[in-house]
């Protein structure tokens, strides 16, 4: 039988028959005489192999060409639960996975906070803050602490990016801080200098190593004669508040912290008012 060709502008209704009709028969003639198209496509399986079957309605008849269009390994429907099973295994280790990272998430955040500043153990020296990330994690951190009896020190700075590694980024540079710079009241501690607290950090935290860098403000503030000195690696400038005077900013910086070249941040001092 040579190829059927349908003319350019017949109707054609597509039906997808389900599988448990391969258990009975299959009317041809009542299911095309049913429709209201002259031409029907039918997508069905026998023993579970996919057929395509055309149906051509005459007056009192109908015209069926039929095909097997795959074995039982490729049978639409097999295919079709095959597809919904691997669809529902990868939204459950979507999920799985996006509870964990809320759990990671949650615990970096922690570790963040546990850096917070605490008060002073000064009568007449009041620290007040207000941290809010603009993501649920970042690479913001800062602290004000206790250097000798006579000095008070503190610092800002924050690691590009956010997320997860940012913040454990932060963590890091953190504690290599506060080691360097003592963290106690011990006054026969010897005193590290700012540019050498500033070459270990680039040491430390090379952009090549963990493609991240941070910016950095750190001061100090003699009490005896509230003299501050800081160095500022590429933050914003901090803000000078006297009393009875507007707003200023205290300028002075250099590259942040990752670029080697802590050597061009600038070491700035001013005299604090009571």
């Amino acid at each position: 039988m040579g190829e059927f060709k349908l003319p350019i502008g017949y109707k054609f209704e597509e039906i997808f028959v389900p599988e448990s009709i391969a258990e009975d028969e299959l009317k041809l003639f009542e299911l095309a005489m049913s429709t209201g198209s002259d031409s029907i496509l039918l997508r069905f399986a026998i023993n579970n192999r996919p057929c395509r079957l055309l149906l051509r309605k005459r007056a009192d008849h109908v015209i069926c060409w039929g095909e097997l269009i795959g074995d039982t390994k490729t049978s639409a429907l097999n295919e079709m639960s095959k597809m919904t099973g691997q669809m529902q295994e990868l939204l459950n280790k979507i999920s799985s996975q996006n509870k964990k990272f809320e759990e990671e998430l949650e615990t970096a955040a922690f570790l963040q906070r546990r850096f917070l500043p605490d008060s002073l153990p000064y009568e007449n020296i009041e620290t007040a803050w207000k941290f809010i990330p603009c993501d649920e994690l970042g690479g913001d951190f800062f602290n004000t602490f206790v250097i000798s009896e006579e000095k008070i020190g503190a610092y800002f700075f924050d690691v590009s990016g956010h997320g997860v590694a940012p913040a454990m980024f932060g963590v890091a540079a953190v504690q290599t801080l506060q080691q360097l710079v003592g963290f106690q009241k011990d006054s026969k501690k010897s005193e590290v200098s700012m540019r050498s607290i500033l070459a270990e950090l680039e040491e430390e935290f090379p952009i090549e190593r963990f493609n991240l860098y941070f910016t950095l403000v750190y001061l100090e503030i003699d009490l005896t004669s509230r003299k501050m000195k800081w160095v500022n690696a590429g933050h914003p400038f901090p803000i000078l508040q006297r009393r009875g005077d507007k707003p200023s900013f205290l300028k002075g910086a250099g590259p942040f912290i990752g670029m080697d070249q802590s050597d061009l941040v600038p070491e700035e001092e001013i005299y604090l008012k009571a």
